[in-house]
């Protein structure tokens, strides 16, 4: 069920908002929005974090914590089940804070189909969205095709995925 209503608003949320999307490299990116699935700890995400800030990029990293929520002061947004319709969508609010202010990049760190990610995907008002997930075309504007490899395979899959969508978009040069 949560799949058929997802299917429906991704065919029907590019109709309704329109969005202006285009390819931006990591030199051009000033503002980046990472979204990934909170595990209460995020070591992972915190190194990410502050690698990007050491570049001079602004960073917002929002998680999804499927669990009981904690309260944790450490820079980084959440959201949890209780800040989802009973559809499995995050809340307007929520979508709200996310959109409050708009990524020149996107880059979903999730490696499986998480409702709530994949809508915060489909609403986001960014640039450019990356991802790596092939399962719903046309949701990302960059897909990186992720395979069995042995780094990706040593429970290091999110920092696998960032490194990899940051080399790309580092090495790819456009005429923009």
């Amino acid at each position: 069920m949560k799949q058929w209503i997802f299917n429906r608003a991704a065919r029907r949320w590019p109709r309704r908002h329109p969005r202006q999307a285009r390819f931006v490299t990591y030199a051009a990116a000033r503002s980046i929005r990472l979204l990934y699935v909170s595990d209460g700890t995020d070591a992972d995400i915190h190194a990410i974090v502050q690698q990007l800030a050491a570049d001079g990029k602004q960073v917002e990293a929002w998680g999804y914590l499927p669990g009981k929520p904690l309260l944790l002061a450490d820079g980084l947004h959440r959201f949890t089940r209780r800040d989802l319709t009973p559809w499995g969508r995050p809340r307007r609010r929520v979508l709200e804070q996310m959109d409050a202010q708009p990524a020149d990049l996107l880059i979903d760190l999730s490696t499986t189909d998480t409702w709530p990610l994949l809508h915060a995907v489909l609403t986001a008002r960014a640039t450019m969205k990356a991802g790596s997930r092939t399962t719903h075309p046309g949701l990302y504007d960059f897909v990186l095709q992720t395979g069995t490899d042995s780094q990706a395979a040593d429970g290091g899959q999110v920092r696998y995925i960032f490194d990899q969508v940051i080399f790309y978009l580092k090495n790819i040069r456009t005429s923009d």
